[in-house]
C-alpha cells in the first residue's frame, strides 16, 4: 500500500511526548512489511543542530518547507509553521500542508492517509484533498480528543475551538484507532460508530541502532543512594510538581534519595530550583551527581534511554491522564519498577499484581509520599532482567493489524459504506 502518515512533529524533535516515537515505529514497521510510507509533519521542535540516527536530514529552506528528511528510502517533509512561536510555547500547530510545493512532493497514489492527533490547523484541508485523492482517512487520536486535564482559560479554548477544529473532516473518517477502552469511550462520546473504532495498544518498545548507547552527559553512579526517574515534559499538568513535593517531604524526614528529571522544561525547573534553595536541597543540572539531591536533565535522544532507566530504582510516572503512556512500558521493559498513577492507559495492558509497578490514585499528594516512602525501603527488590513483556504486541504485529484496517476501510467504502 502507499500510505501517507500525518502528524504535527517527528523525530528528531523531542519536546512533545511519546507521539512522536509512538509513530517513527509504526513507521518503520510498516516499511519492514514492504509498503511504501510518506510522513508529512511540522518543523514543530526541530532546530539544524538535531540529529537522528536514522534520519538523514536536509535543510532546505524552500517556501512552506523547512526540512526533508530519509527514513530507510521513505521520505519525511517537515512543514514550516506559520507562527513557530505558538508551536514551541502553546503546542498550536499551523503548518500549510497543502501548500503547492508540499503537494508536489506527495506521491501521487495515496491508499490510506493516517492522522495523527486530531485538533491540528490545517487537517481539514488536508484530509479533505489526500480523500479526493482516493485515499482512505484514518485517525490516532493520541489522548488529544478530549483529554480531562484542561483547566481555566485552556479548558475553555478549547470548548470553542476544538468543534471547529473537527468539523467537515474527523467524523467522516472510515476509522479510528483508539489505545484503550478510555480513548474509545471519547470516540463513541464524540458520536464515532462503535464499528469505526478499532483499539490497538503501541508495541512493545524497540531501540536501534544499539542499546548500549552512552548518555550525552556526565554521570556518577552510586548504588547507596536511591534514584528516581521522572521522565517526560516539565509541566505542572504533567504532576511533576507533585514529585517534587513528595521529594521535599522525604528530605524533611531525613531521607536522602536522588531525584531526576529528564525533559523538556515547560515552567517547573525555577519552580524546583527555587524550592530546593528554600530547603537546602542540593540542586544541579546537567548532569547526574553521585550525591543526594535533585538533577535536571535536557531531553536525550530515544537511543539514549536505556542508559538512563538502568540508573534508576524506580521509574515515577505522576501524570493525571496519558492515553496510553510510553513510559511505564519503557521502564518495565528495562526491569525498572514503576509508581504510577491510574491515569495510563497502558495499565489496562499490564498485570497489576506485578510487584514491578505501584499504582496510585492522580492528584493525591498523600499517595503519592506514601509509595516513595514504600520505594526507599526495598528499592531494589525483585528485578528482572531487560526485556520483561507485558504481553503486548510487537511493532511488526501492531503494523500489520493497522494495515488490515487500512484494507478493510477501502473495502467497506468500495461497496457503499
Amino acid at each position: 500500500m502507499n500510505i501517507l502518515h500525518v502528524v504535527p512533529y517527528f523525530p528528531p524533535t523531542r519536546r512533545h511526548g511519546g507521539v512522536p516515537e509512538a509513530v517513527l515505529a509504526l513507521v518503520r514497521a510498516q516499511i519492514g512489511l514492504g509498503h511504501s510510507v510518506t510522513v508529512l509533519t511540522s518543523d514543530a521542535g526541530l532546530s539544524p543542530e538535531d540529529s537522528h540516527p536514522e534520519i538523514a536530514l536536509q535543510w532546505i529552506k524552500q517556501g512552506g518547507l523547512t526540512a526533508l528528511g530519509i527514513l530507510r528510502r521513505t521520505p519525511v517533509l517537515y512543514v514550516r509553521n506559520r507562527f513557530a512561536i505558538l508551536a514551541e510555547r502553546g503546542k498550536f500547530f499551523t503548518p500549510r500542508l497543502t501548500a503547492p510545493e508540499v503537494l508536489a512532493r506527495l506521491p501521487m497514489v495515496i491508499d490510506a492517509a493516517h492522522f495523527h492527533e486530531v485538533h491540528i490547523p490545517g487537517y481539514r484541508s488536508a484530509a479533505r484533498e489526500f480523500a479526493r485523492r482516493g485515499a482512505v482517512v484514518c485517525v490516532s487520536p493520541h489522548g488529544s480528543l478530549n483529554p480531562p486535564t484542561h483547566r481555566g482559560v485552556k479548558r475553555i479554548f478549547h470548548r470553542c475551538l476544538d468543534p471547529w477544529l473537527r468539523a467537515g473532516w474527523f467524523s467522516q473518517c472510515g476509522a479510528y484507532f483508539a489505545l484503550g477502552r478510555a480513548e474509545r469511550e471519547q470516540l463513541l462520546r464524540g458520536g464515532i460508530l462503535p464499528e469505526r473504532i478499532h483499539i490497538l495498544p503501541h508495541g512493545l518498545p524497540e531501540w536501534e541502532p544499539s542499546h548500549s548507547i552512552p548518555l550525552p552527559f556526565p554521570v556518577e553512579a552510586n548504588p547507596a543512594v536511591v534514584t528516581f526517574l521522572v521522565l517526560g515534559r516539565l509541566h505542572e499538568s504533567k504532576g511533576v510538581v507533585q514529585v517534587f513535593k513528595a521529594f521535599q517531604a522525604l528530605w524533611k524526614n531525613n531521607r536522602r534519595p536522588r531525584l531526576v528529571f529528564c525533559g523538556p522544561d515547560e515552567g517547573c525547573a525555577v519552580f524546583i530550583r527555587n524550592g530546593c534553595h528554600q530547603r537546602g536541597i542540593p540542586f544541579e543540572t546537567g548532569h547526574i551527581g553521585a550525591s543526594a539531591g535533585v538533577y535536571i536533565l535536557s531531553p536525550v535522544p530515544h537511543v539514549n534511554l536505556p542508559a538512563l532507566f538502568v540508573l534508576a530504582d524506580w521509574t515515577i510516572c505522576p501524570s493525571p491522564y496519558e492515553a496510553f503512556g510510553l513510559v511505564p512500558i519503557e521502564s518495565l521493559h528495562w526491569g525498572v519498577p514503576v509508581v504510577a498513577t491510574t491515569g495510563y492507559g497502558c495499565l489496562e495492558y499490564i498485570p497489576q499484581s506485578s510487584p514491578l509497578l505501584k499504582i496510585i490514585p492522580p492528584s493525591d499528594p498523600a499517595a503519592l509520599r506514601t509509595a516513595l516512602e514504600e520505594c526507599l525501603v526495598s528499592p531494589r527488590g525483585e528485578r528482572p532482567a531487560s526485556g520483561w513483556n507485558p504481553g503486548l504486541p510487537s511493532w511488526r504485529e501492531v503494523a500489520e493489524r493497522v494495515v488490515e484496517v487500512y484494507q478493510g476501510s477501502v473495502m467497506q467504502r468500495s461497496v457503499g459504506y
